[in-house]
């Protein structure tokens, strides 16, 4: 691609190779990323980001595949595992608790609790899933076969009848790879989600039903945060950004307003709609301007500065940052709307204005100033 642009591809390509970008920032065309497929599960694995491409902070594994068994039960010594569903249905075991997955439902399992998980549509499942720290992705590339550029798999191998790979397991986990494998853990049946499961105050397991969320209200957009720094171990945040071409507001208070994270570096998708993503590089200043279609994606490395304007009359955003410095991240986005937004009140799902919380929550400068300095962010103006 043209040095003009951070697109690793043309919209209309896949990119299926290694994520080597010309600059630190880059962003992926639908069904891209680094793919494998993991014999006998019906899936391929795309590698959206990881260790070479975050400074080990974290990795973004998006798989799409067919209804398939239950893998190994296991646990992590250092490894945070994330499911969040987009398509079909995903079960999720923590220890003895078990829950189904639909379309923006999510778990959250920290390291050191036995877990594991199935594709339970009855077609077609797609799943994010954020992992740190970076590097443990490694275990993909070691059990998994790559798919080359010429292959050109835009879905996933619904015929895949090949036996799983244990002699590659095992040697992996020889090798090194955090998995603990958990023989003879019972797997126990799932059920509903409760009124119980609900957003913690710590780093604990928990399952999180689609848009229960913290919910906040800001220049004309929804935030709703789905994983906190304080669930994570002060290494990632997850959330939805959601808005429209229709209103005129913005969460930085103007589109030429940019912000950049000292030592988090952010991965968005777009879900639904378009968007523009703006980033202006540290290294040498540039400034690219891209649209992004539904399914797109983008990651903005640390110290890059950014800013996401709906170009759409609704559009949804998945966004999520992380780092290798706890003690210099208290999150990304989200730190935005919980500091300077108004926080909606259960089951409200309404933005820019006449219902609920009106549009008119303003930003101020002096307020956008306090907050980049309280949270090791920096809000630039083009």
């Amino acid at each position: 691609m043209s040095s003009n642009s951070l697109r690793l591809t043309p919209r209309t390509e896949i990119h299926q190779g290694p994520l080597k970008a010309p600059r630190r920032s880059y962003i992926l065309s639908q069904a891209s990323g680094e793919s494998f497929v993991i014999p006998s599960s019906k899936s391929n694995l795309r590698l959206a980001a990881g260790k070479d491409t975050t400074d080990g902070a974290f990795a973004i594994a998006v798989t799409t595949g067919g209804p398939t068994a239950p893998v190994v039960p296991h646990s992590h010594r250092e490894a945070h595992d994330t499911w969040l569903c987009l398509r079909g249905a995903v079960q999720v075991w923590c220890e003895d608790t078990s829950r189904i997955l639909y379309p923006g439902d999510f778990a959250s399992v920290p390291p050191g609790y036995v877990h594991t998980f199935a594709q339970r549509g009855a077609a077609f499942n797609d799943f994010f899933g954020l992992i740190t720290p970076g590097g443990w992705e490694g275990l993909f590339k070691y059990i998994g076969n790559p798919v080359t550029e010429d292959q050109n798999i835009v879905t996933f191998p619904s015929d895949d009848q090949a036996p799983f790979p244990v002699e590659r397991f095992i040697a992996a986990i020889k090798e090194g790879a955090d998995v603990v494998p958990a023989h003879g853990h019972k797997l126990v049946d799932a059920t509903p989600f409760t009124d119980a499961d609900v957003l913690p105050d710590e780093t604990k397991p928990y399952f999180l039903k689609a848009d229960t969320g913290d919910r906040y209200f800001l220049g004309g957009q929804q935030w709703e945060t789905i994983a906190a720094a304080r669930n994570t171990g002060g290494k990632f945040s997850i959330g939805w950004l959601e808005g429209s071409c229709l209103l005129k507001d913005h969460y930085l208070g103007s589109t030429s307003q940019l912000v950049s994270f000292e030592a988090a570096h952010t991965y968005l998708r777009v879900i639904d709609g378009t968007v523009k993503l703006t980033v202006k590089s540290a290294d040498d200043g540039q400034t690219f301007t891209e649209e992004l279609h539904d399914g797109e994606a983008a990651l903005v490395a640390s110290g890059d500065a950014f800013g996401i304007e709906f170009t759409s009359p609704y559009g949804r955003v998945l966004v999520s940052s992380g780092t290798t410095e706890p003690a210099s991240f208290k999150g990304g986005l989200d730190t935005l709307f919980a500091a300077l937004g108004n926080k909606a009140e259960k089951q409200t799902i309404v933005f820019g204005g006449g219902v609920g919380h009106p549009s008119g929550v303003q930003v101020k400068s002096e307020q956008l100033s306090q907050w980049a300095g309280d949270n090791y962010a920096k809000v630039i103006t083009l």
